[in-house]
């Protein structure tokens, strides 16, 4: 049985995905949600035009760039085609059913090819019913599945302050991958071409070392973390961060709020085994470290629980670093 739900799922993914958005989550939720990102949104454009170290020649780049961030929420407004073709019979095996319903996915995409491409699809690989929420620089956007969009990251029954602290971090994490050292390769289309200008992008580059260093090294659990191979997620980590507090901030929210709950969405327990891995091969650091390190950069939050130099969470100031 679990095998054939494993290939139900994988062959009719985005027909789920919406069964399953429609039922737990609904169009009221999503576009709440949508309100949000689109104030996350602003402070992100607000941060760009007052960027101390781009030129105005890169920073019209990154803005255009922000403008073309295709949002994907909750779940699609509609699917692709290919679903009204995937007949399945019960007069067939399982076998057969799976091998018709592969030939209609391949001539699907073969008659898709030299078609103008449709960046609202969302594709069999993101549906609604995934939790895990994707950057894809090749396309320019963002997709935040509805089964991500509940507690710890998002509820209907938080606060702004609270939700900011949670999906809109989230949701600023994944626009800050199209800023980071592997998705600013990408234009506005997707396409790998260079929209810096030399000096900016060198300076990028200190910055973005500036990570490196800040993360390299870090005992966690016993083992040293590597600031290179995880370069890319703790910049989208701290741009994250950076823009749910100063959203917080235009909104009149509680910054508490907005800290403790990013604290909560990287509550866990792991192996030893498992941490060991993590560190060694994942691009993401331990949640511990996720929770805590891009909270030290920001200033905003010594202020909030009156963090003095002797406490454990001291990080000096000349060490913290701000990118986006």
């Amino acid at each position: 049985m679990q095998i054939h739900l494993l290939q139900l799922n994988q062959q009719l993914a985005e027909v789920i995905g919406i069964y399953y958005a429609q039922s737990y989550f609904g169009s009221t939720a999503k576009a709440n949600v949508e309100q949000m990102i689109n104030k996350m949104l602003e402070t992100y454009k607000q941060r760009l035009q007052d960027n101390s170290w781009l030129s105005e020649s890169t920073k019209n780049e990154a803005l255009k760039k922000l403008d073309h961030i295709t949002l994907k929420i909750g779940y699609p407004d509609k699917i692709s085609d290919v679903y009204n073709d995937i007949q399945v019979s019960a007069n067939k095996s399982l076998y057969e059913n799976i091998s018709a319903a592969n030939k209609t996915w391949v001539q699907y995409s073969f008659n898709e090819l030299y078609k103008p491409v449709d960046r609202t699809l969302w594709g069999p690989d993101a549906p609604a019913n995934l939790i895990n929420a994707f950057y894809d620089p090749t396309k320019n956007d963002i997709t935040f599945p509805a089964a991500i969009l509940q507690k710890p990251f998002y509820s209907s029954d938080n606060t702004l302050s609270e939700n900011l602290g949670g999906i809109g971090a989230v949701i600023a994490h994944e626009i800050t991958h199209a800023f980071d050292p592997n998705g600013s390769k990408f234009d506005e289309f997707g396409n790998i071409r260079n929209w810096w200008s030399e000096q900016d992008y060198k300076k990028f580059t200190e910055l973005s070392q500036a990570e490196i260093e800040l993360f390299d090294g870090i005992i966690c659990g016993g083992l040293k973390t590597n600031g290179k191979l995880t370069v890319g997620e703790n910049v989208a980590d701290l741009g994250g961060l950076t823009v749910a507090v100063e959203t917080a901030k235009k909104e009149n929210g509680n910054l508490q709020e907005v800290f403790q709950t990013w604290a909560k969405i990287w509550r866990g327990k792991m192996m030893p085994q498992f941490r060991k891995s993590i560190i060694a091969y994942d691009s993401h650091v331990p949640s511990e470290l996720r929770s805590n390190v891009p909270a030290q950069c920001i200033d905003d939050f010594y202020q909030t629980f009156n963090i003095q130099p002797t406490a454990g969470m001291w990080l000096d100031p000349e060490k913290r670093v701000h990118i986006w």
